[in-house]
């Protein structure tokens, strides 16, 4: 467990994620305060999460393209991506 994944966190940064398998979970709880129990793809930066197999889960949200002149893009062809809390 984990209480936060980011993929492109930083302003200029690249970051790039990729699951074919497995489980991840972000710990932390619904309705907690930001940066715990979720996922940022594409922060401050740019972030590219590709998911093809698997289980995915954040205890509360998942943001994509975050900030301003942030760009997030998850692609999902197979597996379960999922936010238990608000999203």
């Amino acid at each position: 467990t984990l209480p936060t994944i980011r993929v492109g966190q930083a302003a200029g940064a690249t970051g790039n994620l990729t699951m074919t398998g497995g489980t991840v979970f972000i710990a932390g709880g619904a309705n907690t305060p930001p940066g715990i129990g979720e996922l940022f793809v594409g922060d401050n930066g740019t972030g590219t999460m590709n998911m093809s197999g698997g289980d995915f889960q954040a205890s509360d949200e998942i943001w994509i393209g975050t900030q301003p002149g942030a760009t997030g893009t998850v692609t999902v062809t197979g597996g379960s991506l999922k936010a238990a809390g608000r999203s």
